[in-house]
């Protein structure tokens, strides 16, 4: 009754595949002619154009579906914050949707309009949607636009240029023209200040709040903080320093016997101080820098110290001494003439680079894979959901397949050497399948249509392979099976993207290896701490389960390695137990020696570092 149970289970994914293909397919053929339409407009060339889109996106169909899954990735973290794209008691399933469809196409737009890819722009969005911001604000009044051109300009963070655009509305009780006028003043000051925009958003972020209490606006706190940071101060102790003079300097009454007695013999009163700082505070500050300037010197950091406390010593000593420079800062800031447009100007020339060029361009292919990608995305679900079900249930009621599997891992993996042992524990398994073809013929003829599409998925469309050591732990344990896409490598020859595990025939170990790509053609590679550079940038490999772990001989410790064209460098996640690039005697794979990516692992072992099934592509 097991085979029968599993032979069913086999026709449910058979028809569940056929179906989403089929739906995908269709939904794809749509699309194609929806462009073909288009593309007849502008004549032969249109069309020309058109059919080798067309050649493209069939050899290319995996990675529409990466990037079309990317991108849904890179959104289902903004989902969660962003008010207006999933359903709630204001928002419909309905309306939830064409929110999500609206801001996913507004995110590609705005990817081929500003030099930052859909996951950083997704950052940005999820920030301000932290902060209460919606998505049909963040479209319809452009604030995701600004902030993206905020973070291009200053050169801030993706999730820091959004939590400055929503949070300074609040803290300083601005709108959001206002918050771009200061982000306007903040560029021009780091563009014309020895500091930069970023450094000095920074410092307003921490101490403009307090500012604003003390009479002090966050234009002003903004030119305090560029003199302190031009002469010297540590950007991690400016914000500091001047929320500490802000604190001090308005205590009134609240003021130590210490401070009263500073005051007075600065000619001013604590009470005296506090009252002025509320009708003219940036006056009142430049009068007691003033005042401790003209002071003898000995004297002056006694001043600092007991006003506003040692960790203001050097940010109000370098004000006191360089006040001329402070004039400059708040002269810049009070003059629109100069500072308004400031970071649209900035942006604009940044936007125009080669390399962002580049980046707009390549957010543009990307965009366009991932409208064809979305189309399938659903029959690569479905088939992942089916093919674990599948799975489990030939765990639960058939164990010994398992052994049958790990066979044809094998045959995958080790080839001809180890296909005589892999059948041998096979055979017992393939003979109750005829047994049981032999006694059930006519249930059997029914569904060769469904088991033949079954079989063109793993010939054809999807490749299984075997991974007997540890080399790819713990991302793949010892003897896993791992199921993987070979489409692309059948029709066509495309280079691998950094970061995919692929499965490739190593001429010198006579095997099918798996690993990773990390270098691509005409990368330089070298290892430094443990941790691997690309083209001198430390790489960043979140998929490692540690950081810091590659190695290398002590005769290999200086050895960089240059990718050729056509070729790629792998390595194992197991950087310690890995036989891959850094060791081969031919570190360079050509792409051509590519089978399959590897998309599904499958560990079953109760000794394994992770049982179940996991997506790794």
């Amino acid at each position: 009754m097991a085979q029968n149970k599993t032979l069913e289970l086999s026709i449910k994914i058979a028809g569940k595949v056929d179906k989403s293909l089929t739906t995908a397919i269709n939904q794809t053929n749509t699309l194609m002619g929806s462009l073909t339409t288009t593309m007849s407009k502008v004549g032969t060339a249109g069309l020309a154009a058109m059919g080798a889109l067309a050649t493209a996106t069939a050899a290319g169909l995996a990675k529409c579906t990466s990037e079309a899954a990317k991108l849904e990735n890179n959104m289902s973290a903004m989902v969660r914050y962003v008010d207006g794209l999933t359903e709630s008691a204001t928002t419909s399933t309905e309306q939830a949707q064409s929110n999500l469809k609206a801001m996913r196409t507004y995110i590609q737009d705005l990817s081929t309009q500003i030099p930052r890819t859909t996951e950083q722009i997704s950052k940005m969005s999820a920030a301000l949607g932290q902060s209460g911001i919606g998505a049909d604000r963040q479209m319809s009044t452009g604030i995701l636009r600004d902030t993206a051109v905020a973070a291009t300009a200053m050169d801030l963070e993706d999730d820091t240029a959004g939590n400055y655009m929503a949070k300074w509305e609040a803290a300083f009780n601005f709108n959001h023209d206002q918050v771009m006028t200061l982000m306007d003043q903040i560029n021009y000051l780091g563009a014309n200040n020895a500091t930069t925009a970023a450094e000095i958003a920074q410092s307003v972020n921490q101490a403009a709040s307090m500012g604003q209490i003390a009479g002090v606006d966050p234009s002003a706190t903004a030119a305090i903080a560029t003199a302190m940071q031009a002469t010297g101060v540590a950007t991690d102790r400016v914000g500091t320093s001047i929320s500490r003079i802000y604190t001090n300097i308005s205590k009134g009454s609240n003021a130590t016997k210490a401070q009263k007695a500073m005051w007075e013999e600065l000619g001013f009163t604590a009470e005296g101080i506090a009252r002025s700082m509320q009708s003219d505070g940036i006056g009142t500050l430049k009068s007691v820098f003033q005042a401790i300037n003209n002071m003898p010197d000995e004297r002056k950091v006694a001043a600092l110290n007991t006003l506003f406390g040692q960790w203001a010593i050097e940010g109000g000593a370098k004000i006191t001494q360089n006040l001329a420079l402070l004039e400059k800062t708040l002269g810049e800031v009070n003059d629109p003439g100069l500072y308004t447009g400031s970071m649209e100007r900035e942006f604009l020339i940044e936007a125009s680079t080669p390399e962002a060029v580049d980046l707009m361009l390549s957010n543009a292919k990307a965009a366009l894979m991932q409208d064809i990608g979305q189309a399938f995305l659903p029959a690569k679900k479905e088939f992942s959901l089916s093919m674990i079900d599948f799975l489990n249930q030939i765990r639960k009621n058939m164990p010994e397949l398992t052994t049958l599997a790990n066979s044809l891992g094998k045959i995958a993996s080790d080839g001809v050497e180890r296909l005589g042992d892999a059948m041998e524990r096979a055979l017992p398994y393939i003979q109750k399948g005829l047994d049981y073809l032999a006694n059930n013929g006519p249930q059997v003829a029914s569904t060769l249509g469904k088991l033949a599409a079954v079989f063109v998925l793993f010939k054809v469309l999807l490749q299984l392979a075997y991974v007997p050591s540890g080399s790819m732990e713990t991302t793949i344990p010892t003897k896993c099976l791992l199921v993987g896409w070979r489409l692309p490598y059948v029709v066509s020859d495309p280079v691998p993207e950094r970061g995919d595990i692929v499965t490739f025939w190593d001429e010198e170990l006579n095997k099918v290896l798996v690993k990773r790509v990390v270098g691509l053609p005409g990368e330089t590679l070298s290892f430094k701490n443990g941790y691997t550079y690309v083209n001198g940038e430390k790489l960043d490999e979140s998929y490692l389960p540690t950081q810091g772990i590659t190695t290398l001989p002590d005769s290999m410790a200086d050895k960089t390695f240059t990718v050729p064209e056509g070729c790629m460098f792998v390595m194992g996640d197991n950087r310690t137990g890995s036989n891959d690039s850094r060791l081969l005697g031919e570190p360079y794979i050509p792409v051509e020696a590519a089978q399959a990516r590897m998309l599904v692992a499958i560990s079953v072992g109760s000794d394994q570092s992770w049982q179940g099934v996991r997506w790794i592509g």
